[in-house]
């Protein structure tokens, strides 16, 4: 016996075809910075974009945080647990980080970024 979809049913899955979600990708985040403080930063992070490159407008778009550490190494040791959201659409990116810096004579600054 033959399944006839509803108008709805059959925008749903329109719809769905879409955009095609990506698997996400986690792992281990690494960095190294030298240019004012010499710095390396590791963590976990965890990022989702959704594509649809068949349209006439390519649409490409993501979502991610990251939970990490930031060591500064220049003259007193820092460190800086730090959270971080983004989320990109095209080719601009949105993001915001909230570090907590650690030295070791017991002084600390939590500092709001956002890009």
């Amino acid at each position: 016996m033959a399944q006839t979809l509803s108008v709805e049913d059959q925008e749903k899955i329109t719809i769905w075809k879409l955009f095609r979600s990506e698997p996400k990708l986690e792992g281990i985040l690494f960095g190294v910075h030298g240019a004012r403080e010499t710095m390396f930063e590791i963590g976990y992070f965890q990022y989702l974009w959704e594509e649809n490159l068949d349209s006439k407008i390519p649409i490409v778009a993501g979502l991610g945080y990251s939970l990490t550490t930031e060591h500064y190494i220049n003259k007193d040791y820092v460190i800086a647990p730090k959270a971080a959201v983004w989320a990109n659409v095209y080719y601009f990116n949105f993001g915001m980080s909230l570090p907590w810096y650690f030295d070791m004579n017991h002084n600390n600054s939590l500092v709001y970024d956002q890009k």
